[in-house]
């Protein structure tokens, strides 16, 4: 990734801005800190998906600051 973090908050924030896209799904990595500056510059719900292989995979799950989650077995 060669954007900076802010870089990245930036185009996902103009690509909502524009209408491009009306959800923004994260993919499980992002702290609670890039949720939350994320959240304060969308309009949008934020989702953060995570691979559930077992029982402590749903329980950090839980503790995710988006507005959804998405759980996925990770197979394809």
């Amino acid at each position: 990734h060669l954007l900076s973090r802010r870089q990245r908050q930036m185009c996902i924030r103009d690509r909502v801005e524009d209408g491009v896209i009306d959800w923004v799904q994260l993919h499980g990595q992002e702290d609670e800190a890039y949720i939350n500056e994320l959240k304060s510059k969308v309009s949008c719900p934020v989702i953060q998906a995570f691979s559930v292989r077992t029982k402590e995979d749903v329980l950090r799950a839980r503790e995710s600051y988006a507005d959804y989650i998405l759980l996925d077995q990770g197979s394809g």
